[in-house]
């Protein structure tokens, strides 16, 4: 009788321990979100980029999308979200901005997206900031501003330094946990995109529709960033990335950061 009540209790406390384990794997991994990774071609990647005055380029290991300054040396660097059509949506956002041609833009696809390879937190923080020095060094730029969507915001996050005079990010988060398609994707470890403990000293701009979640995103964001916070009213995620106020503040921000002393 006694070896039944032991063996009982060994049993619930294994139990116990396994359902911890699985509530604790489960925690970790419940807003896990799945890579949207496309790679079309150059050629395809040229028709979206000539809607914009765009041209194909080489940075580093990622395909990008490029119009050079009539004159001066001021870039804007931008970064889109994590989606399947990811150089039409960045093409259209740099489209509906209309920046003036001394402002020379780059888009740049992350491996997976439209370019090569396979995304990492760590790939495309070293890639955002190879990014930033090609401009410097291949194409000149002396002053930067940097412009994300959702994902993106976490090379912003890696190359806001070193000549960057300026960073707006929309749609922003201060983690987002990615794990490869499949059926057990939810049982996998994710791999996690987060920002860094120290934020870099730029000034910044955080934009976020009122209807995003989670809501207090943007603030912890804004607060690490010391960064001017805008919430758009009646806005989702997916709004946000072409909402005309969203446009309007970001073309507002690139121009006088470029413009500031």
């Amino acid at each position: 009788m006694r070896r039944r009540v032991w063996l009982v209790i060994v049993v619930l406390g294994l139990g116990g321990l396994t359902g911890s384990v699985v509530r604790q794997r489960l925690h970790r991994t419940r807003w896990v979100t799945t890579y949207a990774l496309a790679q079309r071609t150059i050629e395809e990647n040229a028709s979206e980029g000539r809607r914009a005055g765009l041209r194909p380029v080489q940075v580093g290991g990622q395909r990008g999308l490029l119009r050079p300054p009539s004159s001066g040396h001021d870039w804007f660097l931008y970064w889109g979200g994590n989606t399947a059509s990811y150089f039409k949506e960045a093409v259209d956002v740099v489209a509906a901005l209309e920046l003036p041609p001394e402002v020379g833009v780059l888009i740049v696809a992350p491996p997976g997206y439209d370019s090569e390879g396979r995304p990492s937190p760590e790939i495309i923080e070293a890639e955002a900031v190879n990014a930033r020095e090609w401009l410097r060094a291949q194409q000149g730029a002396q002053r930067i501003v940097l412009g994300s969507y959702s994902m993106g915001c976490f090379s912003v996050f890696a190359a806001a330094e070193a000549h960057v005079v300026g960073a707006v990010l929309v749609g922003v988060s201060e983690e987002l946990q990615f794990g490869t398609p499949g059926p057990f994707i939810r049982l996998e470890t994710p791999e996690v995109f987060a920002r860094k403990p120290e934020a870099p000293v730029v000034s910044a701009l955080v934009i976020q529709g009122d209807l995003d979640w989670p809501p207090e995103e943007p603030e912890v964001v804004a607060a690490w960033l010391n960064a001017r916070r805008l919430m758009v009213p009646g806005a989702t995620h997916e709004d946000s990335r072409l909402h005309p106020t969203v446009i309007h503040e970001m073309r507002d921000f690139v121009l006088a950061a470029l413009s500031s002393p």
